[in-house]
């Protein structure tokens, strides 16, 4: 057999797929012959050629259309779980979107196989299955081939919704104008109506069914309306007589079309007449008949069984060996795969090792730029914020040690003056010219505490905390200073750089916190200061934290810039904890002495 591999070349298989589809009719033609005469050998031997034919069957529109004839062909040896099987890995094998009309087939094909071995309840689900597709895509065939099985089932087990289905089936028919199904579907009338007792109603569905039949010589409709008529007359009726009539015209010019089992029917539903009307020399004689046929039926399903084990058995033997040849040629291929595999993996291997060695280089160099660029941005972070610090310092100064003593010296010039021409000076003037004077010195002075307290220079950062808390504590907003004390003295401008965060800090609280307390935490511990402020108010989001508000961020920035490390947690409440270090150029000297 040919066996396709995957390096073929594409020209090639284009040439090979062009001689598959030739021909690949006639193989399905030659499938259904030798499945049809029993001929499972040779049958077998076409399902291992299109099942070897992988790589064009993936792509064949034939192929669910093979794997339905592979399903009959172990459903005719009565290996109905094999056939079962082949069913759900071909719908397994198929994407949900693709081939929807040939998987309504395929659930249509499962429902049959699950109603052949009574399980009602598989057949019912894959019939119902099969309905939903063929609905979807407008399938009318498959849909009247589904509700005449549905039908067949529901009368089987006494449902009423047997009529749903037949009512559903007989619209199909009336749109096609289909005689023969037509027939067929008043035939399925008198079955279901015959089922609920109502005779005349069936009777009429039956008429009707063989008006039809013989107007266009459907013979399988004619020989179920006959049969149906006997029933009707014997059953129903009790009038053995015209049954007889029905059941004799049916054996009279019917009877080489009956199949086996349905002769047989024939013979017992007779001798059942005959006896009825008391003539029981030809009912004996059909009796007879129906033994040695139903003995003959069952000699031949004996022969038939025993035909099917050889057939399983040949079968059997003939795919063991097909297995073992198969798996002969994927162990050549495993193996040529095997070190084809090795020989790239090695190629790779290299090209990754010096590909890593390349980029561990770069990386390096990446990571040693981004340090250096780190290093610089904290310097001028630092830089930035030292000069911030320092500027304000300076103006601080200057506005209380010169500007306001520039003030306090033109007051005492203007009392001095005051003093002096008491009598000739206008008093409204002096007085608005000293007011103006006391305003300029309390604004600057006030300024200049602003830009450094007093309190911080005079009493230092624990005390300069306390009095920001005091301060900004009211009746809605109560600000708690828990210090633990320590014997750390802290350089003075690194004390200024502190209070500025704790101060920003405190402001933020304020504007958008909507707290009602707050507390700071001050501890220095293993040469660690440890800052914690925390809120009891709305908090703050995760998108609002990414983004960080200009407080937040001058806070990141001047803790950064003293290599320390700060943490947001926010739930409902803020918490801010923050870590600096304590290094030569934060503590004072004065821990010496």
């Amino acid at each position: 057999m040919l066996i396709f591999k995957k390096n073929t070349l594409f020209a090639i298989l284009l040439f090979i797929m062009g001689l598959q589809t030739i021909n690949g009719q006639e193989r399905l033609d030659s499938l259904d012959i030798y499945i049809k005469e029993k001929n499972f050998v040779k049958a077998l031997d076409l399902i291992n050629y299109f099942n070897q034919d992988k790589i064009l069957l993936e792509y064949d529109k034939k192929y669910i259309e093979i794997k339905l004839k592979e399903s009959k062909f172990y459903a005719d040896l009565n290996d109905y779980g094999k056939s079962i099987e082949i069913l759900y890995n071909t719908l397994n094998k198929i994407k949900p979107n693709q081939n929807r009309k040939l998987q309504s087939k395929i659930f249509l094909e499962l429902g049959t196989q699950y109603a052949t071995i009574k399980d009602t309840v598989n057949s019912f689900k894959n019939f119902y299955h099969a309905e939903k597709i063929a609905k979807t895509n407008n399938e009318i065939s498959t849909l009247k081939n589904i509700y005449h099985n549905l039908f067949r089932l529901h009368i089987i087990k006494n449902i009423d919704s047997a009529k749903f289905y037949i009512d559903k089936k007989y619209q199909i028919d009336k749109i096609n104008n289909e005689p023969k199904c037509i027939a067929t579907s008043y035939n399925n009338f008198f079955s279901y109506h015959s089922a609920k007792k109502e005779f005349d109603i069936a009777k009429k569905y039956l008429d009707s069914a063989y008006q039809i039949a013989i107007e266009h010589d459907v013979k399988h409709a004619i020989i179920t309306s006959l049969s149906n008529f006997g029933h009707y007359y014997s059953e129903d009726k009790k009038n053995f007589k015209k049954a007889l009539e029905y059941y004799s015209l049916l054996k009279d010019h019917h009877q080489t079309e009956l199949s086996q089992s349905e002769l047989a029917d024939l013979y017992l539903n007779l001798a059942s007449v005959y006896e009825s009307l008391s003539d029981f020399a030809h009912a004996n004689s059909y009796h007879v008949l129906y033994i040695q046929l139903n003995q003959k039926l069952y000699n031949d399903e004996i022969k038939n069984t025993v035909k099917d084990v050889e057939s399983r058995y040949l079968i059997e033997k003939i795919e063991k060996n097909y297995l073992d040849e198969k798996n002969k040629i994927m162990e050549n291929q495993s193996r040529n795969k095997k070190l084809i595999v090795i020989s790239i993996s090695l190629l790779l291997l290299l090209v990754y090792i010096f590909y890593s060695f390349y980029e561990n280089v770069k990386l390096k160099e990446r990571n040693r730029e981004k340090e250096i660029d780190s290093i610089i941005q904290k310097k001028i972070i630092n830089a930035n914020i030292d000069g911030q610090e320092k500027e304000r310092e300076l103006i601080a100064t200057i506005l209380h040690d010169q500007i306001s003593a520039l003030l306090s010296s033109a007051g005492l010039h203007l009392k001095a003056y005051e003093s002096k021409y008491k009598n000739d000076m206008p008093v409204e003037e002096l007085v608005k010219t000293k007011s103006i004077i006391k305003d300029a010195h309390d604004q600057i002075r006030q300024l200049s505490h602003q830009l450094i307290p007093p309190i911080l220079i005079k009493l230092g950062l624990n005390e300069a905390i306390l009095d920001l808390c005091e301060k900004n504590s009211n009746t809605m907003l109560e600000f708690t200073f828990l210090e633990k004390k320590s014997d750390v003295v802290l350089k003075k401008d690194f004390e200024i750089k502190i209070y500025y965060i704790v101060s920003e800090l405190i402001n933020n609280i304020i504007k958008h916190s909507e707290a009602t307390k707050a507390r700071i935490e001050y501890e220095i511990k293993n040469k660690i200061l440890n800052l914690i402020i925390q809120d009891n108010g709305i908090g703050i989001n995760d998108n609002d934290q990414k983004k960080g508000g200009l407080g937040l961020q001058q806070t990141s920035t001047r803790v950064f810039g003293l290599n320390g490390e700060i943490t947001i947690n926010s739930y409902k409440e803020l918490k801010i904890i923050i870590k600096i270090p304590l290094g030569p150029d934060s503590i004072s000297e004065f821990n010496n002495l």
